[in-house]
């Protein structure tokens, strides 16, 4: 049967639905299927980690036009979307009484129409279509690329819908919209074709996070490969972004330089051999074990680069960039939250060797045996959504799981790589003033040494602590004169489970504070005060004791 463009040649409004209709069922599937996942996953892991903290600036833009946080998080503006109390993520700060966010303000500028129309679910919708619309670009520069229609669907598909990729659907968090702009940069430069949005795209990128700057670079430097004519404008274009990045921070902080945003810590190269092992083999934020698809389809390059070179190279050079970025990143496993978030925005062009593979039975089985395991994943992911997340605590739950599922003893022999130690932050609630404290885990949990003020929280790194029943233990001294306070344990999605309240001064201990937990809950362990006198807390450390 002839196609509508070809019976009907001499109206193009006919053609152009018919070109259009592949891209319109593209997302209309996309998106049902991402918000399926989104669904799930969001019903044991609400927003948390960075995502409270990116929409409060969007509440703050929104309500206060402008990005002082202190009136948002003294009030607890961010109640409507989060469970708990939320400690502030601020910058480094002005002479005056200001509280200034640590995140570039991209994505809450691109979730706020969502917002405005609903603060709890508006946003993720907004990430949601964002989400569906990268498989569009990537379907249609599969095609344009050469592949199949059939080959640039599956492997679209079989990209979006693998871990750790998937379970951002509907997330507030910049890897996925970093992804699209990666792609649709990639697809233009490629084939020549909207230089303005691919100029945009690469001006955009650095918005969503001080990190992306290199992937900028390093798509211009694609353009050397495939578009030299392009190097001029798309450089330009990512030398205005990084000029108004530095006005945006020198009119805000003081300072033009992206450090200000993490009180002057710049990227730890030392990190480079550890991070980039740890991305890729590490037993709670490797690749392997949370996206092994996407192990294969980096191997699969290597094929590809005898069939197009220069493309396979292309590709190789942006997953490169992000891998090297976040392998100097003092937390290289990416924080709290599915890991490894520092490559998530360039996995998607993963796609390109998958769908343009030619026939070869070792590379097909490999790809499809790499696929099994990732349904695998996702489908553990489903059931239990806090086994993917990954704490930064060098525990592997999805190794634990299979021990118990199976017996084998994995997680004793997978190699986990050093994190260094972990910085906490303390605020006095009661001035502008941020204070760091360092905590280290040891053997027997987590020690703190500080002196804080009223307000203070003092709170341990996140415990993933299984089904059942829970005793905890902890110790906590104060110094005669200091302001009682209590022991709290709060769970993600689920508000505060256990207060108890502490001696003014001396040595309390509590031994076996129960707990009765129904499924897999992350949980935090704290000492705080709201009182008006000082609250000292010389140490606190504790344990967790399944029966």
């Amino acid at each position: 049967m002839a196609s509508p463009a070809l019976v009907y040649p001499r109206v193009p409004a006919v053609g152009a639905i018919h070109r259009a209709t592949p891209s319109l069922l593209t997302f209309l599937v996309a998106f049902l299927l991402l918000l399926a996942v989104a669904v799930l996953i969001r019903r044991d892991i609400p927003y948390t980690g960075d995502e409270p903290h990116y929409l409060l600036i969007s509440h703050s833009v929104f309500a206060d036009r402008d990005v002082d946080l202190r009136n948002n998080y003294l009030e607890r503006d961010y109640a409507r979307f989060y469970v708990g109390d939320l400690l502030p993520q601020v910058a480094s700060l002005r002479s005056d009484p200001v509280w200034l966010p640590w995140h570039l303000p991209g994505l809450s500028l691109l979730v706020l129409p969502g917002y405005a129309l609903d603060p709890t679910r508006g946003p993720a919708l907004i990430a949601l279509v964002s989400f569906a619309w990268l498989a569009v670009e990537l379907r249609l520069m599969l095609r344009e690329l050469g592949a199949s229609p059939r080959a640039a669907t599956m492997a679209t598909a079989l990209v979006l819908l693998a871990p750790p990729l998937v379970l951002y659907a509907g997330r507030i968090m910049p890897e996925v919209p970093a992804a699209v702009l990666v792609v649709a940069a990639f697809r233009r430069i490629w084939l020549g074709r909207g230089l303005a949005v691919a100029a945009l795209a690469v001006a955009a990128l650095p918005w969503l996070g001080p990190k992306f700057l290199v992937l900028s670079l390093t798509l211009v430097a694609v353009a050397a490969l495939a578009r030299p004519r392009w190097i001029l404008p798309l450089g330009l274009a990512t030398i205005v972004s990084g000029a108004g990045i530095a006005g945006y921070l020198w009119s805000v902080y003081g300072s033009p330089s992206p450090n200000v945003l993490y009180r002057g810590t710049g990227l730890q190269i030392g990190m480079l051999p550890v991070g980039a092992l740890g991305q890729l083999l590490d037993a709670e934020s490797g690749l392997l074990l949370r996206g092994p698809l996407f192990v294969v389809l980096i191997l699969l390059l290597l094929p590809l680069a005898r069939q197009r070179r220069q493309l396979a190279l292309a590709v190789a050079l942006v997953v490169a960039a992000a891998w090297t970025t976040g392998s100097v990143h003092g937390a290289w496993w990416g924080g709290f939250f599915f890991a490894p978030r520092y490559l998530v925005p360039v996995l998607p062009l993963l796609a390109v060797p998958l769908g343009l593979m030619r026939r070869d039975r070792g590379w097909a089985g490999a790809t499809a045996l790499a696929a099994a395991a990732s349904v695998v994943v996702l489908g553990l992911a489903l059931i239990q959504p806090v086994s993917a997340l990954s704490f930064g605590l060098g525990d592997s739950a999805p190794l634990q799981v299979l021990r118990r599922a199976t017996g084998i003893p994995l997680s004793e022999v997978w190699p986990s790589f050093p994190r260094p130690a972990v910085e906490w932050h303390d605020v006095d609630l009661r001035s502008s003033s941020v204070r760091a404290t360092a905590g280290r885990l040891t053997a027997d949990g987590a020690r703190f040494a500080n002196a804080g003020e009223a307000g203070t929280v003092a709170a341990l790194p996140p415990k993933l602590l299984a089904g059942g029943r829970w005793a905890v233990s902890a110790t906590w001294r104060a110094p005669s004169g200091s302001q009682p306070g209590r022991l709290v344990v709060d769970a993600i999605g689920l508000g505060r489970l256990v207060a108890v309240p502490l001696a003014g001064a001396g040595e309390s201990t509590f031994n076996e504070i129960e707990l009765m937990l129904g499924a897999p809950t992350l949980v935090v362990i704290a000492v705080e005060s709201d009182g008006s006198a000082p609250l000292a807390v010389q140490l606190l450390s504790w344990r967790a004791l399944s029966e």
